[in-house]
């Protein structure tokens, strides 16, 4: 999918994820180039960032794809400053809130499937886990 795309489906998830969260604000990501997270909240006068991923893979091959590198350069896991991600696996309407440093300590000790290039071009390189592993972090939308 091309880029402009991926971006219209990130932000729409990004709305999406908000419907899964309790806050009080919504901090606004600045409008300039911005790597450091997607989204963040308010809760309780504590500021809380987010990666928000959208998957449409993840529903048939069972894998939650972590981005780690793209263009031969420290991005995803590597550099965001998110406390959590919000992983949504499109076709199974499934959401998951993973830390971070989970995903950083599993990464670390070798809790992964293996790494793959992809994304645009195949410039990103990913490390493969499997969704299994993190179903106690799955959430459901509020009401």
């Amino acid at each position: 999918m091309p880029f402009v795309s991926d971006l219209k489906l990130g932000k729409k998830y990004e709305n999406i994820s908000l419907e899964y969260l309790e806050y009080d604000d919504i901090i606004e990501q600045p409008e300039k180039k911005f790597k450091d997270y997607d989204f963040g909240i308010v809760l309780n006068r504590r500021k809380i960032y987010f990666e928000c991923k959208c998957d449409r893979l993840a529903h048939d091959t069972g894998n939650l794809a972590i981005e780690f590198k793209c263009n031969e350069k420290p991005s995803g896991i590597t550099t965001t400053k998110a406390h959590f991600y919000m992983y949504h696996i499109i076709g199974d309407k499934e959401c998951y809130k993973i830390p971070t440093k989970i995903l950083r300590k599993m990464i670390k000790n070798g809790e992964y499937d293996r790494e793959v290039s992809g994304g645009d071009g195949w410039r990103s390189r990913m490390y493969l886990m499997k969704v299994s592993n993190f179903q106690k972090y799955k959430v459901e939308k509020l009401d």
